[in-house]
Protein backbone atom coordinates (compact mmCIF):
# COMPACT_ATOMS: atom_id res chain seq x y z
CA UNK A 1 0.00 0.00 0.00
CA UNK A 2 0.98 3.48 -0.54
CA UNK A 3 1.45 6.57 1.90
CA UNK A 4 -1.48 8.30 -0.17
CA UNK A 5 -3.38 5.20 0.54
CA UNK A 6 -2.93 5.06 4.00
CA UNK A 7 -3.61 8.78 4.55
CA UNK A 8 -6.83 8.77 2.57
CA UNK A 9 -8.48 5.82 4.80
CA UNK A 10 -7.26 7.59 7.80
CA UNK A 11 -9.06 10.43 6.30
CA UNK A 12 -12.29 8.50 6.48
CA UNK A 13 -11.76 7.20 9.62
CA UNK A 14 -11.44 10.26 11.20
CA UNK A 15 -14.07 12.25 9.50
CA UNK A 16 -16.56 9.26 10.34
CA UNK A 17 -15.74 9.42 14.22
CA UNK A 18 -16.45 12.95 13.43
CA UNK A 19 -19.53 13.06 12.28
CA UNK A 20 -20.35 10.54 15.37
CA UNK A 21 -20.01 13.18 17.67
CA UNK A 22 -22.13 15.78 15.02
CA UNK A 23 -18.48 17.57 14.22
CA UNK A 24 -17.22 18.35 17.90
CA UNK A 25 -13.96 18.32 17.85
CA UNK A 26 -13.21 18.12 21.48
CA UNK A 27 -15.67 15.44 22.02
CA UNK A 28 -14.33 13.43 18.92
CA UNK A 29 -10.54 13.84 19.91
CA UNK A 30 -11.73 12.38 23.90
CA UNK A 31 -13.62 9.70 22.26
CA UNK A 32 -10.65 8.36 20.13
CA UNK A 33 -8.43 8.48 23.25
CA UNK A 34 -10.59 6.48 25.60
CA UNK A 35 -10.88 2.81 25.85
CA UNK A 36 -13.18 0.85 24.48
CA UNK A 37 -14.16 -2.57 25.09
CA UNK A 38 -15.25 -3.51 21.40
CA UNK A 39 -11.83 -2.67 20.86
CA UNK A 40 -10.21 -4.77 23.38
CA UNK A 41 -9.68 -2.20 25.81
CA UNK A 42 -7.65 0.04 23.55
CA UNK A 43 -8.41 3.53 22.31
CA UNK A 44 -9.41 3.94 18.48
CA UNK A 45 -6.75 6.18 18.16
CA UNK A 46 -4.10 3.25 19.21
CA UNK A 47 -5.69 1.11 15.73
CA UNK A 48 -5.40 3.87 13.57
CA UNK A 49 -1.90 2.76 12.58
CA UNK A 50 -2.60 -0.05 10.40
CA UNK A 51 -5.26 -0.56 7.95
CA UNK A 52 -6.68 -3.44 10.22
CA UNK A 53 -7.16 -1.34 12.82
CA UNK A 54 -8.73 1.52 10.48
CA UNK A 55 -11.00 -1.19 9.28
CA UNK A 56 -12.17 -2.78 13.11
CA UNK A 57 -12.62 1.49 14.04
CA UNK A 58 -15.02 2.22 11.13
CA UNK A 59 -16.80 -0.37 11.82
CA UNK A 60 -17.14 -0.12 15.32
CA UNK A 61 -18.39 3.49 14.48
CA UNK A 62 -20.80 2.08 12.05
CA UNK A 63 -22.36 -0.60 14.68
CA UNK A 64 -22.53 2.79 17.59
CA UNK A 65 -24.22 4.55 14.75
CA UNK A 66 -27.05 1.84 13.95
CA UNK A 67 -27.47 0.56 17.58
CA UNK A 68 -25.95 -2.94 16.47
CA UNK A 69 -24.48 -5.02 19.80
CA UNK A 70 -20.78 -5.15 20.29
Amino acid sequence: MKESDYFFQSTIVLYAALGLFEGDKLATQEWLKRPALALGQKPPAELLSTFVGMKLVETFIWKIENGVAA
